[in-house]
C-alpha cells in the first residue's frame, strides 16, 4: 500500500514538472510606465491612469512560435474564462471577451504594449474613461495571452497565461452630506458629514469664484449654493483645475489653502478621493462670500499693541542688553557643570538613562506592593526585620520635573481697557500649561541643601472661533440658532515660555531631620516665544506677522514631597539600579515676568500661578566624569 502511494506520488509530481516544462507561453516581468501607486495597488488602472499614456508593458516568450497560427491576446471580466472558444466569439451567446492583440507572425520572445485606456475601454459601460456602471467596487479582470493553433477551439492550459493582478477603479467615493458653507478672512470652510466607507482617503475642496461680488451678503454662507453662479454643479465629477484644498483621513471640515478675496462670493463642494486618487461626484454646492474676522491679533494690534513682526525680529532689534545677558547665563550652567572632577566609585553611565527612568522611577516606588517590593531583594533570613534603621539618602546632582498649570497669560494688563483683546477673544479662563524642567545642581551647601542651574520650557495655547468683522449678533437670535456673526475661521494664541535659572534646593531638611520635604528656589531669566494662528496661518495686520518673543524674569518658590519614606528600601534599590535617588510629588508659585524688560514694545505673555507635578533627581555619570 506503501508503495502504492508513493508511486502515485511520483507520478503526480512528474506530470506537474511535464506540464510546467511543456508551457508554450510564459509572460514574465510585466512593468508600467506612468502609475505611481503604492505596491498593493501597483497595476491597478485609475481615471487619472486611463486618461494619461500610462503603458504596461508584458514581456513573452513562445517555445514553438513557427506552429501558432496566431498570437492573440484577449480580455476578460469576473470568471469569464476567454480560453473557451465561446467566450471569444464576437456576438455569441457567450462572448463576453474583448481582444487586445492579434499577431499572425509571433516571435519567440518579445512585448506587447497595452495601454490603461485601451485595458479600460474593454469593460462594459465604459465610454471615454468614465465608468457608468455605477458601481464602486473595482471591477476584476484577466488578460489572456493565447497561443491559437486551430480556429474554433479552446485554448489548451499549456497554449495561455493568465494576468489576473490588474484590477480598474475609475470610480471615486460618494461625496459627503450635510455640507455647509463657513467664511474666514481671504478663506472659505466646508463643514460636512463624512463618509464611512472603507473607499474613502481623504477629501478635497473645490473652489469658483467667477460668479462675481456680494452674491450671499457679506460673510454670508448658503449651502443651497444660491446667490453666486459658477462651474460646480452638485452631483458631477468636478473639474481638477478648481480644486482649492485637501486633506486626508475621516475628516469634517476642510478649509482653502489659497487666498480668496475678502467680499467676492464663491462656490464650493466638496468631494471625497479614494486610495488610487479617483475624485467622487461633488456634494451639495455652498455660497459664501469671505470676509474679514476678527481674530486674536487684530484686535491686539486695534487695541493698540505694537507686538510682533516675526519671531526673530525681538533679536535683531534688541537694544538693552537682555541677548548677552541670557547667553551669559547659559554659559554660567555649562560652566557649573565643568566645576570638580568625577571620582572613580561609578563606572556605569547613567546620562542615557536617566531621563526616561526617572518618571518610571516614580512609579515604581508609589505603586508597588510593599510586600512584593520586599520580598524582591531582602535576604529571607530578615526581611522582616522592623529595628533595621533606613538606608542613607543616595546623592542627587541632577533633577527632572513634568510640570502642569492654569495659565493666564498677562496679555490684558497692558491695555486700560477691560476687556481687553486676550479676554475678548478666548474669555477669562485659564489655558492648560505643560512644562518640563532639567536642573544640574554641582554645588551642596552643607546643612542647607544644593545649588545649581536649570532650564524649563513650556507649552500652553488658547484657540476659539473668530467673530466676523463688524457683524453684530441679533438681539432676537433663538437658543438653537447658529450666530451668524461666527465664523468657519479658528483664531489661536501659542506661547512657549522658557527660563534659565538659579535653582536652590534646601534638601537639608530631609537629610537631617527625615521629614521628607524639600523646600526650593528659582530665579533666572526669562523668555517666551509667541504666534497668533488662523485658518489659513500666522495671522498678519498690515504687514506684521503675527508671531514675536517676549524677554523678562522667572522666578519660583515651592516645595518638593519625597515619596521615598513609602519605601526607603525599595527606593535604595532603585537608585543602585537607575541612578534615580529620589520621587517626589511638588507645588509652587510661579511668576513669569515676561513684559520685555522696558525694551522695545513686547506682548505681556507671562503669568503668575501655582503649578504642581512629578519630579525625580539622581547621579548620573558620563564619559570620564562622575557626578555623585
Amino acid at each position: 500500500m506503501r508503495r502504492a502511494a508513493a508511486l502515485l506520488t511520483g507520478l503526480l509530481v512528474l506530470g506537474a514538472s511535464t506540464e510546467a516544462w511543456a508551457q508554450s507561453i510564459t509572460v514574465t516581468n510585466v512593468e508600467r510606465s506612468l502609475a505611481d501607486h503604492t505596491q498593493a495597488f501597483r497595476f491597478w488602472v485609475s481615471r487619472e491612469d486611463c486618461e494619461s499614456a500610462d503603458t504596461f508593458t508584458f514581456p513573452y516568450t513562445i517555445t514553438d512560435p513557427a506552429s501558432v497560427s496566431s498570437f492573440e491576446v484577449w480580455l476578460g471580466e469576473g470568471s469569464i474564462d476567454c480560453k473557451t472558444y465561446e467566450a471569444r466569439t464576437p456576438n455569441g451567446a457567450s462572448g463576453q471577451c474583448t481582444q487586445l492583440v492579434t499577431d499572425g507572425s509571433p516571435k519567440q520572445n518579445g512585448t506587447i504594449e497595452i495601454t490603461s485606456a485601451e485595458v479600460a475601454g474593454a469593460l462594459e459601460s465604459v465610454e471615454g474613461c468614465l465608468d457608468g456602471s455605477g458601481n464602486n467596487n473595482p471591477r476584476d479582470i484577466s488578460i489572456y495571452f493565447l497561443l491559437v493553433r486551430t480556429v474554433g477551439e479552446a485554448i489548451p492550459a499549456a497554449d495561455a497565461s493568465q494576468w489576473a493582478e490588474t484590477k480598474v477603479d475609475m470610480l471615486g467615493p460618494p461625496p459627503p452630506t450635510d455640507v455647509v458653507g463657513k467664511v474666514g478672512s481671504g478663506t472659505a470652510i466646508a463643514e460636512f458629514e463624512p463618509r464611512i466607507d472603507d473607499d474613502v482617503r481623504g477629501y478635497k475642496l473645490f473652489c469658483d469664484s467667477s460668479g462675481g461680488a456680494g452674491g450671499a451678503g457679506a460673510g454670508g454662507g448658503d449651502a443651497g449654493g444660491e446667490g453666486c453662479s459658477g462651474a460646480l454643479v452638485a452631483g458631477e465629477l468636478p473639474d481638477t483645475s478648481l480644486e482649492c484644498g485637501s486633506v486626508t483621513g475621516q475628516a469634517s471640515t476642510i478649509s482653502a489653502n489659497e487666498d480668496l478675496e475678502n467680499g467676492v462670493s464663491v462656490q464650493i463642494g466638496v468631494a471625497a478621493f479614494d486610495d488610487l486618487g479617483n475624485v467622487g461626484e461633488l456634494s451639495d454646492v455652498a455660497c459664501v462670500t469671505p470676509a474679514p474676522v476678527d481674530d486674536f491679533f487684530t484686535l491686539y494690534r486695534a487695541a493698540g499693541g505694537q507686538a510682533g513682526g516675526g519671531i526673530c525680529s525681538a533679536a535683531a532689534e534688541d537694544t538693552s542688553g537682555q541677548g548677552t545677558l541670557g547667553l551669559a547665563a547659559l554659559g554660567l550652567v555649562l560652566g557649573l557643570a565643568r566645576a570638580r572632577r568625577a571620582s572613580p566609585r561609578r563606572k556605569t553611565s547613567r546620562l542615557a538613562r536617566f531621563v526616561g527612568l526617572g518618571l518610571f522611577g516614580l512609579a515604581v516606588t508609589a505603586a508597588l506592593p510593599s510586600t512584593a517590593l520586599a520580598q524582591a531583594g531582602v535576604p529571607e533570613s530578615n526581611w522582616r526585620r522592623t529595628d533595621r534603621p533606613p538606608p542613607p539618602h543616595p546623592p542627587a546632582q541632577f533633577a527632572f520635573e513634568l510640570r502642569f498649570a492654569p495659565y493666564w497669560p498677562q496679555i490684558d494688563d497692558e491695555f486700560g481697557t477691560s476687556p481687553g483683546p486676550y479676554e475678548t477673544t478666548f474669555d477669562a479662563d485659564p489655558q492648560f500649561y505643560f512644562g518640563l524642567e532639567a536642573d544640574w545642581m554641582p554645588l551642596r551647601i552643607p546643612y542647607l541643601g544644593m545649588l545649581g542651574g536649570g532650564f524649563g520650557w513650556g507649552f500652553t495655547s488658547a484657540s476659539k472661533t473668530a467673530r466676523i468683522s463688524g457683524c453684530t449678533t441679533p438681539e432676537d437670535l433663538g437658543a438653537d440658532e447658529d450666530d451668524p456673526c461666527e465664523s468657519g475661521d479658528e483664531t489661536s494664541l501659542t506661547i512657549m515660555p522658557m527660563h534659565v535659572s538659579a535653582v536652590l534646593r534646601a534638601d537639608g531638611l530631609m537629610r537631617e531631620t527625615e521629614i521628607p520635604v524639600v523646600p526650593y528656589a528659582k530665579f533666572g531669566l526669562g523668555l517666551a516665544t509667541w504666534s497668533s494662528s488662523q485658518t489659513s496661518g500666522t495671522s498678519e495686520v498690515g504687514g506684521v506677522e503675527g508671531s514675536d518673543t517676549t524677554w523678562g524674569l522667572h522666578m519660583a518658590l515651592g516645595a518638593m514631597l519625597s515619596l521615598n519614606w513609602m519605601e526607603p528600601r525599595s527606593a535604595a534599590r532603585l537608585y543602585d539600579s537607575t541612578g534615580v535617588a529620589h520621587a517626589y510629588v511638588f507645588g509652587e508659585w510661579m511668576n513669569a515676568m515676561l513684559d520685555g524688560l522696558g525694551s522695545r514694545p513686547q506682548m505681556q505673555v507671562g503669568t503668575s500661578t501655582f503649578a504642581f507635578g512629578l519630579a525625580a533627581d539622581g547621579a548620573v555619570e558620563f564619559g570620564g566624569w562622575n557626578i555623585d
